[in-house]
């Protein structure tokens, strides 16, 4: 079973918790988690995204569920019983809340009653009715949509390999070529004492993509939308070169988009879109489709690189960003002068936001030397000029010699 939760620990998540662990009961029978607004994350026998809940068996003894009830109403411990199914020690059980009440086309449990997204509660209930094994009461707190809430979990990790383990490293010649895969073992003892001696992190350096080895040409360009953009939230703040603004949609639609038109034709490194950062609808930059268009002329020419993102629903949370890059189309070609993001069709009407499109371009002057043509002052040197941070300056040091003006 996936685990995308949000947990907290009891005390502060404002409900109370009742589990009867292994002390009053030998059944270690608990609620370990559930979704309660589940819109694209797990999906039933019958094909349909219902809520769920998941039943672990903390002991290490099989247990027949038969008997035992959920529910999620305090006057009625018994609102849903279980059949006749055993959950092995150690092992999880996904009940689908749908309120069907029946098992589905895969034999999958239902439950009689669904869950709120509001806040619910929710119990797990002995075989004798009374007893209560997990409660969240009075109300578990409002969920996010696609996102689990649970019990917290002790992790144990044990690190096998660090960064610091000792390791040994050949770079095979045409001498190494009766090596074959005797060093993957099976012929021990393998002798390596030839082999270099290194750090276990070993890998190929390269230049790292920072802001310092580009060029966002999107920033201030014109931004073309497929409508009427919510008050106060303009298109033109896709390219505004500001995290904190967005541009939003004003009604929803299957497959609003926003076009940037950058004036040239550009060979991209990477197109970046951020995600809103007040914490509101993330998942609204969700499903979409990024391509590249051809420059022909005043209008936008044929696409000629594309790529679906998102396309199971999820999103780059709060704040987020998206790295656009040419491998996810292998076949196209990575430059343009038009690109174009669009909410992928899914059937529904929906918002599409985007707080800002970046598309960057190599910096080919980052870190190349510089001539000036005189000398510059000890804090301004000439190399400042392409050092790609726009914190610093370069300043001639003598300022232009004066000259003579004569009056008739």
């Amino acid at each position: 079973m996936m685990k995308v939760s949000l947990s907290l620990p009891w005390a502060m998540a404002g409900f109370l918790l009742v589990s009867g662990g292994t002390t009053a009961f030998a059944q270690p029978i608990t609620i370990s988690e559930f979704m309660a607004s589940n819109r694209g994350t797990l999906a039933d026998g019958n094909g349909n995204y219902s809520d769920w809940i998941e039943i672990e068996n903390g002991g290490e003894l099989a247990v027949n569920l038969a008997g035992w009830h959920l529910t999620d109403d305090p006057a009625n411990l018994r609102k849903w019983s279980f059949p006749v199914v055993t959950l092995a020690g150690g092992n999880h059980l996904v009940v689908f809340a749908s309120g069907l009440g029946v098992p589905d086309a895969q034999g999958r449990l239902h439950t009689n009653f669904e869950l709120g997204a509001e806040g619910s509660y929710l119990a797990l209930v002995r075989p004798d009715g009374t007893n209560i094994a997990t409660a969240f009461s009075p109300l578990y707190p409002p969920q996010r949509r696609d996102f689990s809430y649970g019990v917290a979990q002790q992790v144990t990790i044990t690190t096998l390999v660090s960064n610091a383990s000792a390791a040994r490293l050949l770079v095979p010649s045409v001498a190494d070529a009766g090596l074959a895969a005797a060093w993957t073992g099976g012929s021990e003892p393998f002798v390596d004492a030839g082999w270099l001696a290194v750090p276990a992190a070993v890998g190929f350096e390269g230049t790292p993509f920072t802001s310092s080895n580009a060029v966002n040409v999107a920033q201030g360009k014109p931004v073309i939308a497929a409508g009427e953009t919510w008050s106060g939230l303009p298109k033109e703040n896709l390219t505004d070169g500001s995290l904190s603004t967005i541009t939003h949609n004003l009604t929803q639609e299957p497959a609003f988009f926003y076009i940037v038109d950058l004036g040239s034709t550009y060979s991209f490194s990477s197109i970046e879109l951020f995600n809103r950062s007040d914490g509101c609808c993330p998942d609204r930059l969700s499903n979409y489709t990024i391509s590249i268009h051809a420059d022909t002329g005043p209008e936008i020419g044929p696409a000629v690189w594309s790529a679906n993102i998102r396309t199971n629903g999820s999103n780059s949370g709060v704040g987020g960003r998206d790295l656009i890059t040419a491998n996810l189309d292998s076949n196209g070609v990575f430059a343009g002068r038009w690109i174009k993001a669009q909410a992928r069709n899914n059937g529904t009407s929906r918002y599409f936001q985007i707080a800002e499109l970046r598309a960057n371009v190599p910096n080919w002057a980052a870190g190349a030397p510089v001539i000036a043509s005189g000398p510059t002052p000890a804090g301004s040197p000439a190399p400042n000029l392409t050092d790609g941070n726009l914190g610093t300056f370069s300043h001639n040091q003598d300022w232009p010699r004066r000259l003579p003006i004569k009056f008739a």
